[in-house]
């Protein structure tokens, strides 16, 4: 009986002491005193992910001990936040092992893309709509043309190497929403005008499907990159003349518009798509040819020219350029200039099978 009590009271002094020392432990528990942000993304691009890796949290504690958490400790809570909205957003992050949380702000800009078309009357009808439909889709262009009716690639080689003031500077005003045009201007002075993302290149019209006039590309790049030495290339393949067109070049092809597309694709094919500088080739001439085989017919074209019509012509182009450069679904778009509904879906249509069949002519569902 007596070692049962002495067990019993050694029993109960121990039960006391761990009750005690659990006490003190709790009056002693180090404590979270400060979540400090080290390192995050401050902003994206509209329609990117965020990259949750570039997050990093400091925790202070009570003791003057610290800690780092990153990666896999991290849980991130998107309530709220719009990817594809331009503004400011908040962006809960759980730090997993201590079950806190720290808000941090992230900004979600339109992307930006500046583009200068050393170009001629056809860069005019390519680059007219470009701003209207990148605004539409959340993109913020900055574009221009240099402008000589007719230039081909020789009088650019020619225009660089002299630093001739010989082309109009067409560019669009965001203050005044409208086109001014320069006069006297050089190809060194346009490349001064912004820091370009993209140079436009691309051949004449009546020479656009002959490969043995693209030969001086390669001395056109090289002059411009002694400008600006990281720029990018795109190559605009342009259209074929009309059927019935008048133009006195049109003889080159037989007066044959389907022998001038395939001609342009040709060249293309052989002196453009071999060059590893060219970033990305805009299939004008392929969108335009998809539109001729709708109930749009053969009427794209608004003179002897072959100059695109004022709005559905100019607006097909436009919707190509900015299907080629950003990453966008150009079946997104509803932005279209003082065209019919029909007009507009055979447009996207016919630039949308451009873009995935750049080369070859995709018939089209409205007939």
């Amino acid at each position: 009986m007596k070692n049962l009590k002495r067990i019993f009271c050694i029993g109960l002094v121990f039960i006391l002491s761990l009750f005690l020392f659990a006490c003190g432990q709790t009056e002693n528990k180090v404590e979270i005193t400060e979540i400090q942000v080290i390192e995050h993304q401050e902003t994206m691009i509209r329609g990117e992910e965020y990259d949750e890796s570039s997050v990093k949290l400091e925790v202070k504690f009570s003791d003057g001990t610290s800690s780092v958490y990153s990666g896999s400790d991290l849980y991130f809570n998107y309530n709220n936040f719009d990817f594809f909205t331009p503004g400011k957003y908040t962006i809960e992050i759980r730090i997993i092992p201590l079950k806190v949380t720290k808000d941090i702000t992230v900004e979600v800009k339109r992307q930006t893309i500046k583009i200068l078309m050393v170009a001629n009357s056809f860069g005019d009808d390519t680059v007219q709509w470009v701003h209207e439909i990148g605004d539409n889709l959340g993109i913020d262009f900055t574009i221009a043309n240099l402008y000589i009716g007719g230039c081909i690639l020789d009088t650019h080689l020619t225009n660089l190497k002299n630093n001739n003031k010989d082309y109009e500077y067409v560019h669009y005003n965001k203050t005044t929403k409208q086109w001014d045009r320069k006069d006297y201007t050089s190809i060194a002075d346009a490349m001064k005008m912004e820091d370009w993302d993209y140079i436009s290149l691309q051949q004449g019209s009546y020479q656009s499907g002959k490969a043995d006039t693209y030969n001086t590309i390669d001395a056109i790049m090289d002059r411009i990159l002694e400008l600006k030495s990281d720029v990018e290339f795109l190559w605009n393949m342009t259209w074929a003349y009309q059927s019935d067109s008048g133009h006195a070049n049109f003889y080159m092809y037989d007066h044959d518009q389907m022998k001038m597309y395939n001609d342009i694709v040709n060249a293309v094919q052989t002196k453009v798509i071999p060059n590893e500088r060219f970033k990305y080739i805009i299939p004008n001439g392929t969108a335009v040819q998809n539109a001729r085989t709708s109930q749009l017919g053969d009427t794209l074209c608004r003179d002897v020219y072959c100059h695109l019509t004022l709005t559905l012509g100019r607006y097909i182009a436009g919707l190509t350029l900015v299907g080629t450069v950003a990453d966008v679904d150009i079946r997104e778009v509803t932005y279209s200039p003082n065209i019919t509904e029909l007009e507009k879906i055979i447009a996207i249509e016919s630039v949308y099978n451009a873009l995935n069949e750049p080369y070859k002519v995709t018939e089209s569902s409205y007939k």
